[in-house]
Parts: structure tokens; sequence; C-alpha cells
């Protein structure tokens, strides 16, 4: 819709992929891109309440999530 509207001479730029792939590039030039296909633990940092965030995640994503922790990003 957004590339009708603004038609064929503007170039869109999906900031998801973008941000990525560079998120890979840094990475790999820090030697700390994974390389194990072997599990993973993840652990997720929000600011809502964890229980909350575990709800909507798990239907977002399509799967169980667990190890959800509440930080505070409040200054000073």
């Amino acid at each position: 819709m957004i590339q009708k509207a603004v038609g064929p001479n503007v170039t869109l730029v999906d900031s998801a992929h973008a941000t990525a792939e560079r998120v890979e590039e840094v990475l790999r030039e820090q030697g700390l891109l994974r390389t194990d296909p072997g599990p993973v633990e993840r652990q997720y940092l929000v600011t809502d309440t964890p229980e909350r965030f575990l709800a909507v995640g798990s239907r977002f994503l399509g799967e169980t999530l667990s190890g959800a922790r509440q930080i505070d990003l409040r200054l000073g």
C-alpha cells in the first residue's frame, strides 16, 4: 500500500531486515556470531510485567515462552 501511494521512484527500506543484516555483520566482525546449531537459551528482559509478556509473546510467536525478567528503565 505504501509503495503504491508513493510511487515507483521511491525505494522503501524494511528497517527490521536492514537492522538484522547490520547486527549480523557486527557480530561477525566481533567474533560473536553464533555458529553452533545446538539448543538455545532465551532470556527476555521486559518493561511490562513478565506474566503479561509471556502470555502475549507466546500467542505472537506461537510457542511457550519462559525466562522473562522485568527491568526498570527509569533514569536517576
